[in-house]
This record gives structure tokens, sequence and C-alpha cells, in this order.
């Protein structure tokens, strides 16, 4: 497994309800939060990214402080933190709160939303991933307030255009089974998402998504995510990637923000955290798949970690899910 997709499993990201925006002619919203977006369709999340997928004509998305930014069919919007965001037909347009314009009550299964009977025709898919809120996720720290990406023309994105066509029919007439089948495509086109935006990136970026792509960190973090248990040293990590200890330790502190072994350690509590919610193995088992010789030197680390000790955070995992 690579480390985007161990990231991703760790917060165990899911899709959510969705919403088909048909607009014509001179519209412009202000989104809710992505939380109270999902308290209106009656779900309860701990961290949410929406998202809106422009699938017919052209639209300007934004969020506060910065310019907005043009989306056209095939475009994909995604907002890492979850924040409100204006959706209009102009950059220049006053936006009013989209609740004026949604049903009373929402809201189970998909929404249509229909502005205007004439101008030139937009259609956006909107919907949102749901994931555990984490105290550290280098991936969404890592991503921009907000992404746009153009999903492009090959297998990939017609494979997506079409999924997304079969979601627009889904909104339609929704069936059994359909609501899950959707969520899978929303899953689906962040992954692709996020593959596309890194692959963007230029050489010159810094960060953490900068680092998977240098030659020499990104074989080592995926060393460490691959191996959290082993006895990692700086000096090993070093070497296995050919570079001095200091240059490297120099590099990785750079790039990424932290020394090598706080990264472990981290990346360490999230190995530990997934384990706790979803077995039941003993805590000592955990621990020394975390690295921890022993679970009083686990726990000490868990609880600096997530201010809870792991049986703790295993009952509310637990209380959470039923």
């Amino acid at each position: 497994m690579d480390v985007l997709s161990e990231l991703l499993s760790a917060i165990r990201l899911t899709g959510g309800a969705f919403l088909r925006a048909d607009l014509r002619g001179p519209f412009a919203f202000r989104s809710m939060t992505g939380l109270d977006t999902c308290a209106a369709f009656g779900r309860d999340y701990e961290q949410v990214i929406p998202y809106h997928v422009v699938v017919r004509g052209q639209c300007w998305f934004g969020v506060s402080g910065e310019p907005l930014v043009l989306g056209r069919a095939g475009v994909a919007v995604l907002l890492p933190r979850g924040e409100s965001h204006v959706l209009a037909h102009a950059p220049d347009a006053t936006p009013l709160p989209v609740q004026q314009f949604l049903p009373s009550q929402v809201l189970q299964g998909p929404v249509v939303l229909s502005v205007g009977r004439s101008g030139e025709h937009t259609q956006v898919i909107c919907g949102f991933l749901a994931c555990e809120r984490r105290r550290w996720n280098p991936l969404l720290e890592a991503l921009p307030r907000l992404l746009a990406v153009d999903l492009g023309d090959g297998p990939i994105a017609t494979w997506m255009n079409s999924s997304l066509e079969y979601a627009l029919l889904q909104s339609d007439a929704p069936r059994v089974g359909s609501e899950s089948q959707l969520a899978r495509v929303s899953e689906l086109m962040f992954v692709e998402a996020l593959r596309r935006y890194l692959d963007a990136l230029p050489l010159s970026a810094g960060g953490w998504l900068a680092a998977l792509r240098d030659r020499h960190l990104g074989p080592a973090i995926a060393q460490l995510h691959a191996d959290p248990a082993r006895d990692w040293t700086v000096a090993t990590l070093a070497s296995s990637v050919g570079l001095s200890r200091s240059a490297f330790a120099e590099r990785f502190q750079a790039q990424v923000g932290m020394t090598p072994l706080d990264y472990l350690t981290r990346w360490r509590m999230q190995v530990a955290a997934r384990l706790l919610r979803d077995t039941a193995r003993p805590l000592l088992s955990i621990a020394l798949d975390a690295g921890y010789q022993s679970d009083a030197a686990f726990i000490r680390a868990f609880k600096r970690e997530f201010g809870m000790t792991p049986a703790r955070w295993r009952r509310s995992g637990a209380t959470a899910q039923t």
C-alpha cells in the first residue's frame, strides 16, 4: 500500500450525500460549512471535505480572502478544511446564503437544486467526504484551502465522467443501494484528484506532498509507513536513501516541518489509533506493532498525542459506532 492510500485508510474516508445543482442565468451562493451541510442532511461527522464536480457549463468557486477560481466541465473542486465557500456565475457576483434556495426540509438522499429557467446551463454535482478528525494528518494539512483539479480526458477521466453521469440519473430516481454506489464514486474521485494534484506540483514546491516526490525523502517516508515498528534511527534512514545523517535530517526538517523521528512517532500513533478502533487486539499487541516494547511506554506516548488513554480512545470509538 502506498503512503497516500495508507493515510486515506487511517482517516476512515467515506462518501457523503449528494446534491445536484441545475443553474441557469445569474446565480451566486455562499455555502454552509461542511459540518453544517451534513447536519442539514441529517448526518453527523467529525470532519467533512465538501466537493463539487462541474458536469456542464462553468462556475466560479472561492473561499474567503482568496481569488475565485473558474471551474469548467470536468473540473473537480475540493475544500479540504470544510470551509464555507462561494459558487457563482461571475467572480464579482454578490452571493446569497444557499439555505434560501434549498427545500425547507432536507434531506435524506440526493437533492436537486434548480435555479433559473433561461440562460446558459451550468450543472454541478455537489457532495462531501467524511473522515475522522485527527490531531495530525499530513495529507489534509498539506492541501490548499481550495483545490481545483481538471480530471482530464484520459481513460480514468472517461470512466469518472460516466460514473458522474450515472450519479445524475440516480439523483433523479434513487434506488435501493444507489447512495452507497454514489458515495464510492466520490471516494474514487477524491483519490484521483489527489493524484493529479500531486503530479502537477512543481519540483520547487515544499511541504509534505512535495517530500513524497523527493528522490531521497519519498523512499524514507515510505519506509517509515511500511514498517513503523522497526527501531529506526536517523542514521539508518539516511543510509537507506544514500544521504549523510546531517544532510538527510536537514532536508527532512526543511520539507516536512519536523524531525524524522517526530514524524515516525506521529505515524505510529495513527497506526495504533486505527488498530484500537478497528480490532479487539490486546493493548500490548498493538503497542508492539506501533514500535513500543511495553504497554506503559505506549500509553504515555498515546496520551501525549491524543489527550486520552488508548482504552478511552477505544471506548469512544465503540460508542460513536453504536
